[in-house]
């Protein structure tokens, strides 16, 4: 929270993270992060599972939580009240929040799937109010520096799933 900002991520040491759905890429990739600073879950902070990005923030807010992991979406659709109570600490990698995927069985009909997403911008019918009322900016196609990110991801949710 604003009024209790860490100072350091090893302020972290001994508290609790606040974070909605621990199978997201935005979840484990704030896990990796803190990772790469020598911070593992369940040994130097404590995870708390919230089941929204709002209620992470409620978490900080509250005090309940020192940090909270959140996405831009998600900061798009709290509330302002809580949106001006809490400071951004970290912005992490700058990965595609929201992709679609195909089975390998449609995999003739990718080209058209993809062109038609790649249609859907701001200025495409209702594309406006999609864009605005979620905080997404836009579709675009995945580089490979990005679906390399991604295979990290999965590989620490793998990870975090056989853990349990």
């Amino acid at each position: 929270a604003s009024d209790q900002p860490l100072k350091s991520i090893q302020d972290l040491r001994g508290k609790v993270l606040a974070g909605p759905d621990p199978t997201s890429m935005a979840f484990n990739d704030a896990i990796l992060w803190l990772k790469r600073h020598g911070l593992r879950a369940g040994t130097d902070y404590t995870l708390l599972e919230t089941p929204t990005p709002v209620s992470a923030a409620y978490a900080l807010q509250s005090h309940q939580s020192a940090l909270a992991i959140g996405t831009p979406q998600g900061m798009k659709l709290m509330p302002e009240n809580v949106r001006d109570s809490i400071e951004i600490f970290a912005t992490l990698s700058e990965l595609p929040s929201f992709i679609w995927l195909a089975h390998p069985r449609m995999m003739s009909d990718v080209p058209r799937l993809k062109a038609a997403l790649l249609r859907f911008t701001a200025q495409s019918q209702g594309g406006a109010s999609f864009y605005e009322s979620t905080g997404y900016m836009g579709m675009r196609a995945v580089t490979p520096k990005e679906a390399r990110a991604m295979d990290e991801l999965a590989d620490e949710l793998r990870n975090r799933l056989d853990e349990k």
